[in-house]
């Protein structure tokens, strides 16, 4: 089950994150978008249709300084995932030559029609996806690193195959790898933020 990585610290082995090593286009192209960027560059999504998606990065190699046009940053080690609302201008940008993170982005009306039934029990994450549907509100992401050869990991694995697939009937699977890997981020975090969680909000809903 865990043979696709060769140790604890890199759970996906650098050929699979390679080929997804592209330049953005001018806005998504699918329901789900999947790239890779290294280097040190700054990758600014400001003012760009990827605005209107949810992202979710992992940090692949190195570290990652993500920025808002308001000077806010928050610092993201080696191995953390990170979950970024809509509509907010940001920048990532890695600390070393050497970094690497896997970026997915997905439309919120993908979420809201598709993909928040899979979410009904994982309230901590329904929780920020319900607040996002507030213009007013602050929150901006959801952080948290979880073990190494985790179910969070294989589950961005598999998405990331998918996505490589050209197939038209990847489109399906993606979705799926996509609930799947969301429930795990929920799981983790709800672990490592056990007692700072908001009940939901059920007039909102």
């Amino acid at each position: 089950m865990d043979s696709y990585h060769g140790y604890r610290a890199d759970p996906l082995p650098e050929d699979l994150t390679g080929r997804f090593l592209r330049s953005f286009p001018p806005s998504p192209q699918e329901e789900i978008e999947v790239f890779c960027h290294r280097g040190s560059a700054i990758l600014e999504l400001e003012n760009t249709p990827f605005n209107n998606c949810f992202v979710i990065g992992y940090v692949q190699c190195g570290a990652l300084d993500v920025a808002w046009d308001d000077g806010d940053a928050r610092d993201l080690p080696r191995g953390s995932f990170a979950l970024l609302r809509p509509r907010l201008r940001f920048a990532f940008a890695c600390h070393e030559d050497a970094g690497e993170i896997v970026l997915v982005f997905f439309r919120k009306r993908l979420l809201y029609q598709t993909l928040l039934p899979f979410l009904g029990r994982s309230s901590s994450l329904l929780d920020f996806f319900i607040r996002c549907m507030e213009t007013t509100s602050e929150d901006r992401l959801l952080h948290m690193a979880p073990p190494g050869n985790s179910r969070l990991h294989h589950a961005l694995y598999a998405l990331l195959i998918a996505s490589f697939e050209l197939a038209p009937d990847m489109e399906a699977l993606k979705e799926s790898c996509l609930a799947t890997l969301l429930i795990f981020f929920s799981r983790y975090y709800r672990q490592q933020h056990l007692n700072r969680g908001r009940k939901v909000d059920v007039e909102m809903i």
